[in-house]
């Protein structure tokens, strides 16, 4: 559970890094080993491309 309230903090933080940030943390975020393998780096996408998009 306790896993789960730092990654939901962690995500709240990262959505306010700058675009270079955020793609430097989610190649990162790619080689290190997760509990939900793929669910934070398509929500890490997400961002990243909304970001870019305005």
């Amino acid at each position: 559970m306790e896993i789960f309230i730092i990654y939901a903090v962690v995500l709240f933080v990262y959505i306010f890094f700058p675009s270079w940030l955020k793609v430097l943390v989610f190649i990162i975020n790619i080689f290190i080993p997760d509990a939900v393998p793929v669910v934070d780096e398509a929500i890490m996408a997400v961002t990243i491309l909304a970001t870019l998009k305005s």
